[in-house]
């Protein structure tokens, strides 16, 4: 599995963990990533789907199956 790390794949990483996770502001991620315009650090911050998902199941967790 090592040969799948690379440069690339940490900074990705890490960015979705700065936005995602810890909350960083947009602003402050893109200076922090060096990124020339803000849609490319707003990438990351749609990258998670997890919560969508969770906002999708709650919404509809009353709604039963027949």
């Amino acid at each position: 599995m090592l040969h799948l790390a690379s440069p690339h794949r940490f900074r990705h990483s890490y960015a979705r963990s700065m936005v995602v996770e810890h909350r960083v502001s947009l602003p402050i991620a893109q200076r922090i990533l060096g990124h020339a315009a803000i849609t490319t650090t707003i990438g990351y911050a749609m990258s998670d789907l997890s919560e969508l998902r969770s906002f999708v199941e709650a919404a509809f967790d009353h709604v039963t199956t027949r």
